[in-house]
């Protein structure tokens, strides 16, 4: 008896840090005037202003892992997806500002595998900056969470109303919660749109020594359950 009421608060600790799902994502967005993002963002450092950066693919920042393939500006070919700095013009546009030539963000070309960001711990929310968002082809902004959900860039002017007037020239703060559990997404651009989906991802705490026991306790409780089944 004392050994299953054990197992059973393993379970419900491993639940607990696995967080509960949910499958009506909940959009919250402002504009983003380069600093006042109300989450921190993932310290990309910066570079060369106005280009695309020499950082290689994959690269781990702040224990998030990011990869980048394919896709290419259509007014430059040479302008894949990858860490940039700086804007050209219809090529890719800083999300922090016109004045901010050097720090580095993200950057989804078009018709490309896009941008992948690996967490260092499950999440069901996302904190993001989401860059020039435009009407009609910001809508083909994409991102696809591991959890299997999506948020388009329509979904975002919408969470964000008159503000972010869908010009291209807005860039938006994101929050979106209520999401299924997940531990990677991927951003991405339609084949054929123009340049670029640039975004800046949250900064994700890796996850700390008391929660890691915890979470080793609770895998261990279920281990010893099943075999005392088993026998």
């Amino acid at each position: 008896m004392r050994l299953e009421r054990l197992s059973g608060i393993a379970a419900i600790a491993l639940l607990a840090t696995m967080g509960t799902a949910s499958a009506v994502p909940v959009i919250t967005a402002g504009v983003f005037n380069g600093s006042n993002a109300p989450f921190a963002l993932l310290n990309l450092g910066t570079g060369t202003a106005n280009s695309r950066q020499t950082i290689t693919s994959p690269t781990t920042i702040g224990g998030e892992t990011i990869t980048f393939s394919g896709g290419a500006s259509p007014a430059n070919p040479a302008a894949t997806s990858g860490v940039y700095a700086g804007s050209v013009v219809n090529q890719f546009t800083s999300p922090f500002g016109p004045g901010n030539s050097t720090t580095n963000y993200l950057v989804a070309q078009p018709g490309g595998a896009g941008v992948n960001v690996a967490l260092p711990t499950s999440q069901t929310s996302l904190n993001l900056v989401w860059g020039t968002i435009d009407s009609p082809s910001g809508y083909n902004s994409l991102l696809t969470l591991t959890g299997g959900e999506t948020i388009t860039g329509l979904q975002v002017l919408t969470a964000c109303g008159a503000p972010c007037d869908g010009s291209g020239s807005t860039n938006a703060f994101v929050s979106i919660t209520g999401l299924l559990p997940f531990t990677s997404y991927t951003a991405t651009d339609a084949a054929g749109q123009p340049s670029a989906f640039e975004f800046v991802p949250a900064a994700v705490a890796a996850p700390e020594p008391a929660s890691l026991a915890i979470l080793g306790a609770a895998l261990a409780g279920l281990g010893i359950l099943r075999r005392r089944k088993t026998a």
